[in-house]
């Protein structure tokens, strides 16, 4: 008798040929059994049953059950961290599809009526607020993570930004989860800010919080702190349209105070142009000359770290890259210029741009060629300058940091940032 191969047995008659084994003929017997699933697609096959599961609990019992809970613990809040090693067992496909459809259904499914959504938002960021603040570092983090990933029919949830915000002021959390909490504030609020200012609402939602952070202690050498200081004034320049006295004070002290690294005393100041009104209680003048005074530290601080880096290198018995770099004077400036990568000019540049907008945002307008041109003889639309009833000195400021932000970005050398830092702090001299 002639066996079929066996991978062309139709599913049911190898069933069938199993049940009546006995009956079978020895030949048939020793043929090679079917190949056995993957463990990759196994473990591919209980997600997606679990999957399955968890989104059936929620839409048939508009809560987080116990179930429900266990599976988005086991799965997101704890694999997350795990990212890699799950797209390799399940497929990137597979895992991000999963994380999809927990972030949909925590956010109200899609056929279900509003009520019935906002009851699921609002159980799911309860409880996530609460993991949040879980002993186990990788579930807190991703807990924030994935409240951050809440909307409300697929825009931001003003709720989730509240709570969010919470998280994120609440000094007794670790500096993770607090960066973590803003990480997802700060999405929403780009969001809902993309197309219009941000609602009253939001605003209202949030500046408490944002306030707290920025005026709340220095954060130290703790990347993730300083990250969530730094993140904060984004938030603060996004969503704050007037700062109130309080706001407006902090972001004058962080912005002069120089124990803060100098990517917060930049953000302190770009927020302060953004939102500082009359009434915010602030001395303009005294801030532009802060601003001025800040611009030339933070080339300083960018020609510090060059020289420590070369200096370590010498103590390493690595070659000194020569000081003098091509195209320096022989003499006549004021300090040696270490070598500077050119994405590290880029961001001196980038620094004194928004220096300069913090002090005058003016219009720009396209000239023939196609670039922006500022329209310094018209309203201003932001910056310090508008506080002022003489703002000649302010207008000087912005034009020249907006020069010189220019110069180096078609010039990103060492020499050229030691050219501009002096050139800065000479115009301070003459404006006293």
């Amino acid at each position: 008798m002639r066996l079929i191969p066996s991978e062309r047995i139709p599913i049911w008659a190898v069933v069938v040929l199993g049940a009546a084994g006995a009956a079978l003929p020895a030949r048939a017997q020793t043929a090679p059994p079917a190949a056995k699933s993957s463990p990759e697609k196994t473990a591919a096959d209980e997600l997606q049953r679990e999957t399955d599961a968890f989104v059936k609990g929620v839409q048939e019992r508009p809560a987080l059950d116990d179930a429900a809970k266990a599976f988005i613990t086991k799965f997101a809040l704890r694999k997350l961290r795990q990212a890699p090693e799950q797209r390799r067992i399940l497929g990137a496909d597979k895992f991000e599809a999963t994380l999809d459809r927990i972030r949909d259904t925590l956010g109200g499914p899609k056929g279900a009526d509003g009520p019935v959504r906002e009851q699921i938002r609002g159980a799911a960021a309860t409880w996530l607020g609460e993991q949040a603040r879980s002993a186990d570092p990788a579930v807190a983090v991703n807990a924030a993570l994935l409240l951050g990933e809440l909307r409300a029919d697929g825009k931001p949830w003003i709720e989730g930004s509240k709570r969010l915000a919470a998280l994120a002021a609440a000094a007794d959390l670790k500096p993770a989860v607090r960066a973590a909490a803003v990480a997802g504030l700060y999405r929403q609020v780009d969001e809902a800010t993309l197309k219009a200012p941000a609602s009253p609402e939001l605003t209202e939602a949030v500046t408490p919080a944002l306030t707290a952070i920025v005026a709340g202690p220095a954060p130290g050498d703790d990347p993730a702190a300083r990250w969530l200081v730094s993140r904060s004034l984004d938030a603060v320049a996004k969503v704050v349209t007037k700062a109130s006295p309080d706001l407006a004070k902090a972001l004058v002290a962080l912005m002069a105070d120089p124990g803060r690294s100098t990517d917060e005393r930049v953000r302190a100041a770009m927020a302060l142009g953004r939102t500082a009104a009359a009434d915010s209680g602030i001395d303009a003048a005294a801030a532009v000359a802060t601003v001025r005074q800040l611009a030339g530290e933070a080339l300083t601080d960018s020609l510090a770290t060059a020289k420590d880096r070369a200096l370590a290198a010498s103590l390493s018995n690595m070659p000194l890259t020569n000081m003098q770099q091509p195209g320096m004077p022989e003499g006549g400036m004021a300090a040696a210029a270490y070598p500077l990568d050119a994405l590290e000019v880029e961001r001196d540049a980038w620094r004194l741009l928004k220096l300069s907008e913090a002090v005058a945002r003016p219009k720009l307008k396209k000239d023939k060629s196609g670039s922006k041109q500022p329209l310094w003889g018209e309203p201003l639309e932001g910056g310090l300058g508008r506080l002022l009833d003489d703002n000649a000195a302010a207008l000087g400021l912005a034009r020249q940091l907006r020069e010189e932000a220019e110069s180096l970005a078609a010039n990103p050398t060492a020499a050229r940032v030691v050219e501009a830092r002096e050139e800065i702090l000479a115009g301070a001299l003459t404006a006293e």
